[in-house]
């Protein structure tokens, strides 16, 4: 069975709204799950293993936190998928060089990508004025 099937079977007694969400969030997370693991064994290959450790350590998390979403707990996998991005949000741009001039504007680059798909990922309106908040948070 396909996984998009599969989830709509996991989901099925929920409303329209909420089986496409799943859908979206599978979808996110499963392309970010490859990326980050592509990404690991590139930086492996280079030789930077703290960079390539991390990177896999969230390839696990997106995994796990994939398999949270096919149990039927959706809100778990929401509010996960929310924390994971956002933090990445941040720490991404606590690696890179601080120029005053242009952090914001590098931290807006990172923060815009979770906000954008904040919506398409969140059951409950706090969730999107938390991301909200830590984004405003981040240009302080």
């Amino acid at each position: 069975m396909n996984p998009i099937k599969k989830l709509k079977s996991v989901y099925r007694n929920e409303n329209q709204n909420l089986q496409d969400k799943t859908v979206t969030l599978f979808t996110i997370n499963f392309i970010l799950g490859i990326f980050f693991l592509m990404f690991a064994g590139i930086r492996f290959a280079a030789a930077s293993y703290t960079v390539a450790l991390g990177e896999a350590v969230v390839a696990v998390i997106v995994a796990v936190n994939i398999i949270i979403l096919f149990r039927g707990s959706y809100k778990i996998s929401s509010m996960i998928s929310i924390i994971l991005f956002t933090s990445a949000a941040f720490v991404m741009f606590f690696l890179q060089e601080h120029n005053e001039m242009d952090d914001i504007y590098k931290f807006s680059t990172y923060i815009i990508a979770v906000i954008c798909v904040a919506p398409l990922l969140s059951y409950n309106l706090l969730q999107m004025i938390a991301v909200g908040a830590a984004g405003l948070a981040g240009q302080c």
